[in-house]
């Protein structure tokens, strides 16, 4: 009796959790934390937030590891990275890709779009 009851509590579960992916699946995949610089465990820079110009990057184990970045468009500057300095506004941010080596951030306004990759330095290791 206990086997059909456990069995029946797999199967309720299952169903369970491939409804919750069904429901989800028009929705991108937002990590918790995406990488940016992933050396070592040393050297690593973060972003946790949804925009990269939300909040400062940070290290993986929460520290201050900054990276700011301005873009200059017909004369007017906007951040792509960082939050800071404050008085300059942010270029949004459309989409974020993160893959296995790299993460890719796409940015629209201003009448352009641009394309910021960090990609692991670990590609460039390899071929020597």
């Amino acid at each position: 009796m206990s086997r059909c009851l456990l069995l029946a509590l797999c199967c309720v579960l299952t169903v369970s959790i491939s409804t919750a992916r069904a429901a989800d699946a028009d929705k991108p995949l937002r990590p918790p934390a995406v990488p940016l610089v992933a050396t070592d465990p040393y050297l690593s820079v973060w972003s946790f937030n949804d925009a990269l110009t939300d909040a400062d990057t940070k290290h993986w184990t929460g520290r201050p590891h900054t990276l700011r970045s301005l873009v200059r468009i017909d004369g007017k500057p906007y951040r792509v990275a960082g939050a800071e300095p404050t008085n300059v506004p942010a270029l949004p941010q459309t989409r974020v890709t993160v893959l296995p080596t790299r993460t890719i951030y796409t940015f629209a306004g201003a009448g352009i779009t641009l394309t910021v990759t960090f990609t692991t330095p670990m590609l460039s290791c390899a071929r020597a």
